[in-house]
């Protein structure tokens, strides 16, 4: 648990990574109901239903990128299950040498707060 975890008062909290976007197709269904907050390349949204997203991970982002997820998932002070998976898409060699590479994208989607908090 970080420090900012603990501020938060963020409570069993689970780090998962795993190679492609398999991960984060199994962890948006999870949270079946919820609407989220994504930011991608070109894309900048706020209160997108689960569907949507999932199908924005499996058709939108493009294929001939090497994909690594990451996940968070927690429970916050509420005691509300809350998510944050970030997507990292490198191409070529970048990768493998750990370099910065302008081509490479990053799309994270985050839990919002349920509605009647």
């Amino acid at each position: 648990m970080s420090f900012l975890d603990c501020l938060r008062r963020n409570k069993s909290i689970e780090y998962h990574e795993s190679d492609g976007r398999g991960l984060a197709v199994t962890t948006l269904e999870r949270f079946a109901g919820r609407r989220f907050r994504v930011k991608g390349p070109g894309i900048k949204a706020f209160s997108v239903p689960t569907e949507e997203v999932v199908r924005f991970v499996q058709e939108e982002l493009p294929d001939y990128y090497t994909y690594t997820t990451r996940t968070k998932a927690y429970s916050d002070r509420n005691e509300t299950p809350q998510v944050c998976i970030e997507i990292t898409g490198t191409m070529g060699v970048s990768r493998r040498l750990n370099r910065y590479n302008p081509l490479d994208i990053r799309c994270t989607i985050k839990t919002e707060k349920p509605t009647g908090w």
